[in-house]
């Protein structure tokens, strides 16, 4: 095989690189597990028919949702590598329930090894894939060198591409261009674009997004089932600004105060994205003169008009599933936004500020149908906020429509595992 002089060039700078950081990152406490794979002092397992890397929590999700459709096609022992304790907290807790399903479908879950070159071929020498496929936007020079030495191909599934990440890879376009894979699989003809501008000889198809699937109209939770009817009484008037992030303190007082002004009864439930943050929310609360409650303190039912600020893990849906209206946070500062499918799974239109770019895969149509509000600022946001507290939309109603923007784009794993399946020779 020729190697193209931009990969001599670079790749001994690469692992020298490399060689330099990997032990500064051990002192790194999100790399320190696993540390002896990543390193690859404890081996990888021999002899794979893929090898999936999906950087963490999202991208584990759909390595599993991957190969319970490609269990449909064939048999596969697939080793499924992921950077984070809780991607990988994920594929182990999978491993046993799809390897039982009868489709003969084998999981075995590792970190990713550090991306020095030297290291990344040595793992791909000893995995032996048959094909590398990469969850989104995984491209490591380390591992596409290893995988172009090995003859292994890659294929990008679910491809993601920013535009701020198109301008860094530009940077080094003949690298990545020699290191191109085999095939990209992107979500929408915006992100074809940009995997075509980066690597123009690879094979870009568009697919749909995967973490679609991952949307269902579960069961409702009626209020007599669900745990916080011991907090809220039936029907109360209560808002949820949920999954705040530290940088929006000041615009969540602004919202509080704008609501109670209008509608000084409601209750306002906030629940900080990081637990470590409720104290710096209670002392903005206090700063500004907006008496708060900590939600492990409180005894029987929130009184109206009262501000709950949440310490407790694991009831944000359940408090969805009660709201009259939600905001979703992380969206009114430049911060991605979170998750705004979550209440509107649970019949509640979410209102959320303008840059909810994490989430734009979802598709500009959900606010054009009016299934998610978007707000430019605080004072906006209240004013919806306050639509939706007025309004006598039918929750059963907006969960069908959801159900139904969502069925329609629904299908992604399956159009991957077949095109995995065909890479592998078995359609």
């Amino acid at each position: 095989m020729t190697t193209p002089l931009s990969l001599k060039l670079l790749r001994p700078l690469y692992d020298a690189a490399m060689s330099a950081a990997i032990p500064l990152l051990k002192s790194n406490h999100r790399l320190e597990d696993g540390f002896d794979e990543r390193t690859l002092s404890e081996a990888l397992p021999a002899g794979v028919d893929v090898w999936i890397q999906g950087a963490s929590a999202g991208e584990a999700h759909l390595a599993i949702n991957l190969l319970e459709q490609l269990g449909e096609f064939r048999r596969v022992r697939a080793l499924v590598t992921t950077c984070t304790r809780q991607g990988r907290d994920i594929l182990d807790a999978a491993a046993a329930r799809i390897g039982g399903d009868g489709r003969g479908v084998s999981l075995i879950s590792a970190y990713l090894p550090f991306d020095k070159p030297a290291l990344m071929r040595r793992a791909v020498a000893h995995v032996r894939p048959k094909a590398m496929v990469l969850l989104e936007t995984e491209l490591w020079p380390g591992l596409l060198w290893a995988l172009r030495q090995e003859n292994t191909p890659a294929m990008v599934v679910n491809g993601r591409m920013r535009t701020r990440s198109l301008s860094r890879y530009l940077a080094a376009r003949s690298l990545f261009e020699a290191l191109a894979p085999a095939e990209i699989l992107a979500v929408s003809e915006a992100e074809a674009r940009r995997f075509r501008t980066l690597f123009r000889r690879s094979n870009v198809s568009i697919m749909h997004n995967m973490k679609f699937e991952r949307f269902a109209l579960t069961e409702s939770i009626p209020y007599i089932k669900n745990p916080l009817s011991q907090v809220f009484r039936p029907k109360a008037p209560l808002l949820v600004l949920g999954s705040m992030r530290e940088e929006e303190k000041l615009q969540t007082v602004e919202i509080i105060r704008r609501v109670r002004e209008e509608r000084p009864r409601t209750i306002c439930a906030v629940f900080p994205r990081h637990m470590h943050h409720v104290e710096n929310f209670a002392q903005a609360f206090h700063e500004h003169g907006l008496p708060c409650e900590l939600r492990s303190q409180v005894q029987g039912f929130a009184s109206p008009g009262s501000v709950l600020l949440w310490d407790a893990f694991g009831e944000l849906n359940l408090a969805y599933w009660l709201a009259k209206a939600v905001f979703v946070g992380g969206s009114l500062a430049p911060l991605g936004g979170q998750n705004f499918l979550e209440p509107l799974a649970c019949g509640v239109i979410p209102v959320m500020g303008p840059h909810w770019f994490n989430f734009s895969w979802v598709g500009e149509e959900i606010l054009e149908q009016g299934l998610a509000l978007q707000a430019q600022d605080a004072a906006q946001a209240s004013e919806l906020l306050l639509k939706q507290m007025a309004s006598s939309a039918s929750w059963e109603n907006v969960r069908k429509q959801a159900f139904s923007y969502v069925a329609a784009r629904q299908g992604g794993a399956r159009q991957a595992a077949e095109r995995v399946a065909r890479r592998l020779g078995s359609v």
